[in-house]
């Protein structure tokens, strides 16, 4: 029969007692950080899993912010679209009263003609509005004004879009082409055409510019060049110009065609304003998506790395009582003896 040394009691005493120190310690450390993972050799497949829900959890915090940008682009052009709709509002206001024989005296002309004017250049401004150092209605073009004191355009239509989720984009801007000059398209070709100068987008007819696009000649085929006209808006700056030329000459028929002009401009504003509250609609909806994504993806990451605080303090407890019975077993067992240590 083999004797057990003091040398191999001490040894096997020392092992217990480290083996409890770090169980206790690897407990301490879940206690302190509140994680039941603190570096991949705790759980090598729960920290990839972690990870994982991390990065998820990360770009859905980047597309809440790219959807509040796309919100605010979006709040503040239908507000701008609002204004436009009210000063087109007050401008047929205007026309009515001036198509009535009554009311139109050289007083009342220039008095209406001074309004006209101002209620002009609120629409260049409009169509000028800015978020932070951003045009709104310039389309890609946003680092100068879509719009000149003349009504001319210089933006594009350049549709800007976020990444709402991945592989899922929202357009957040619409273009001043259709709003202002009753366009959805520019031109296909501006070398030698009447309808853009080098400045911008010359005041020319809406259904021109569509039937240079579709190749169909006015003047050869005015049937197909009427059918255009359903197509397309007005120019709201033109029939604000003709209304303005109608005050100066006292012309009816430009007053009243300035009325007829100032629906069909009130309709396309109103539709303008119908496509920005459903993209609004869209981003919402995909911010009420992307959150609740994100707060599933928190709730499986915590159950993967978060640790029990009830069961660590209580292995805690544990680790402390079974510390200290196997120290006061080892003073039992134990003889402070170099000379039986040595044996």
């Amino acid at each position: 029969m083999s004797r057990v040394t003091e040398g191999l009691l001490y040894g096997k005493a020392d092992r217990a007692m480290n083996r409890t120190r770090t169980t206790m310690l690897e407990n301490q450390e879940k206690a302190i950080s509140g994680k039941r993972i603190n570096k991949p050799s705790d759980d090598p497949q729960g920290m990839m899993r972690a990870m994982g829900l991390k990065a998820k959890i990360d770009r859905n915090e980047q597309s809440m912010k790219n959807m509040e940008i796309a919100n605010s682009f979006l709040s503040v052009t239908d507000s701008s679209l609002g204004e436009l709709t009210n000063v087109l509002t007050r401008a047929k206001e205007l026309a009515i009263q001036m198509s009535n024989s009554s009311n139109q005296s050289p007083e009342t002309f220039d008095a209406a003609k001074a309004e006209v004017e101002q209620l002009f250049y609120q629409v260049v401004q409009i169509g000028n509005t800015r978020m932070g150092e951003h045009y709104i209605f310039a389309g890609y073009q946003t680092e100068r004004p879509p719009f000149d004191v003349d009504g001319k355009y210089f933006g594009d239509q350049g549709a800007i879009e976020i990444e709402v989720q991945p592989g899922q984009r929202v357009q957040l801007n619409v273009t001043g082409l259709s709003p202002f000059m009753g366009l959805e398209e520019m031109p296909k070709d501006i070398e030698g055409l009447d309808v853009v100068k080098p400045d911008g987008l010359a005041a020319r007819e809406p259904a021109s510019v569509l039937a240079y696009n579709r190749n169909i000649d006015e003047k050869e085929d005015p049937v197909a060049f009427e059918s255009l006209k359903s197509e397309v808006g007005v120019n709201v700056f033109e029939v604000f110009k003709g209304f303005l030329s109608g005050l100066e000459t006292g012309e009816s028929v430009k007053i009243n065609s300035a009325i007829e002009g100032l629906d069909h401009a009130f309709s396309q504003v109103l539709r303008t304003r119908t496509n920005v509250g459903a993209l609004q609609n869209a981003v919402q909806t995909n911010q009420g998506l992307v959150d609740n994504q994100t707060a599933t993806a928190t709730v499986l990451k915590s159950n993967v790395v978060d640790a029990d605080t009830t069961q660590v303090y209580s292995d805690l407890a544990r680790n402390e009582t079974m510390l200290n019975a196997t120290l006061e077993a080892n003073k039992k067992l134990l003889t402070p003896s170099l000379l039986d240590f040595l044996k």
